[in-house]
């Protein structure tokens, strides 16, 4: 593991960790087996630049993800592909 900027637990148990390091999203299954690394360094759809600890699994599976670096909210599908991004502040 990187530098853990953040946690949050999904409602089928798997923990998702966010590793400021890389940037990239860890996912871990409820037993703490990992299981993907989701995202990568850039600027296109999908990847982190500079995210500051914004992370939380909404109740339909997507994870959210905020991102300085790039501006804007980043949104995952349950299986880690790009679902949106919205531009903020």
């Amino acid at each position: 593991l990187g530098r853990i900027a953040a946690l949050a637990v999904g409602a089928t148990g798997r923990v998702y960790a966010l590793d400021a390091a890389l940037p990239a999203i860890r996912v871990f299954d409820a037993t703490l087996n990992a299981v993907a690394i989701w995202s990568r360094s850039g600027s296109g759809p999908g990847e982190l630049r500079s995210t500051d600890g914004g992370l939380a699994v909404l109740a339909d599976g997507r994870v959210a993800v905020r991102d300085p670096g790039n501006a804007r909210l980043t949104l995952l599908d349950s299986t880690g592909r790009h679902a949106a991004s919205y531009g903020v502040i």
